[in-house]
């Protein structure tokens, strides 16, 4: 298994496509609900870019991530990003010589050079020399710490209940039984994976309740990449309504006007909420 130096291994196969569906679908759902393993395996994927741009990948790996990381637009234009960055820093660094700070005395070191030229000329002299009086600690003070009211009224962890960013929902078609749409812990937005026909020029999504109302629609989704689900991303607040029955419609636009279009397919919805 491939690994880079800080990174967790599953992170790196999942990144260059070395995983079992079942454990990269797994890893994509911890990535939508927690936003620490999202975060790390963003880190992950930039580490990636920085080994293949310095030339730390081996011949494999390098093949891996040419064909399975840059598969995806959005890693193309983040190691298209990171290029320019590294680019541009190189070019800062050989263009700004370093400058060394120059020495300068301490006055604390000052202080105490003159101190001792002045005994050393005293005792020369013959004159007395008197220790000055011991300094005395100055009196501070007493300030009585109270806690934080904000920083008591956190659970003993210290960490409060979290609420998931995104709750990942695949649609399955020919059943009579409705998908469920939780909504029981809140998650800010829904995310909708959909397997859709190959051969459209984008899609429009839209979302009505059980009389009809549209709730939700958009327009001109791009269509996937090979192999992938059409994913639809759409705010949790649109089933804020006073039923559970929803229907989800996925309508693609042909690539030729005068070609078969794709069919269209249709999702029920049930509503769950707390």
């Amino acid at each position: 298994m491939s690994s880079l130096p800080g990174t967790e291994p599953a992170f790196v196969e999942f990144l260059l496509g070395g995983l079992t569906p079942e454990e990269r679908e797994r890893l994509e759902e911890q990535a939508f609900t927690d936003d620490t393993v999202h975060e790390q395996l963003e880190a992950t994927a930039d580490d990636l870019i920085h080994a293949y741009l310095a030339g730390a990948l081996s011949a494999t790996d390098r093949r891996r991530f040419e064909e399975c990381f840059l598969a995806s637009p959005r890693r193309r234009e983040r190691l298209a990003f990171l290029q320019q960055l590294v680019a541009a820093v190189g070019r800062t660094a050989t263009r700004e010589p370093v400058r060394r700070p120059q020495w300068r005395p301490l006055p604390a070191l000052a202080a105490v050079a003159t101190g001792a030229l002045l005994l050393g000329l005293l005792w020369r002299l013959g004159l007395p020399v008197t220790e000055p009086p011991a300094a005395t600690p100055e009196a501070r003070p007493s300030v009585e710490a109270t806690p934080s009211p904000r920083l008591s009224a956190q659970p003993p962890n210290g960490r409060g209940p979290r609420r998931p960013a995104v709750r990942v929902v695949r649609p399955t078609q020919g059943t009579r039984t409705p998908t469920t749409v939780d909504l029981r812990d809140q998650p800010r937005a829904l995310r909708f994976e959909i397997a859709v026909a190959e051969g459209a020029l984008s899609f429009d999504a839209v979302i009505r309740a059980a009389d009809g109302t549209r709730v939700w629609s958009a327009e001109e989704i791009p269509p996937p990449d090979a192999g992938e689900p059409l994913v639809v991303s759409v705010p949790a607040s649109a089933f804020s309504g006073a039923g559970d029955r929803y229907s989800l419609r996925i309508e693609p636009e042909a690539l030729r006007n005068d070609g078969p279009s794709p069919p269209s397919v249709e999702y029920a919805l049930l509503a769950v909420r707390p």
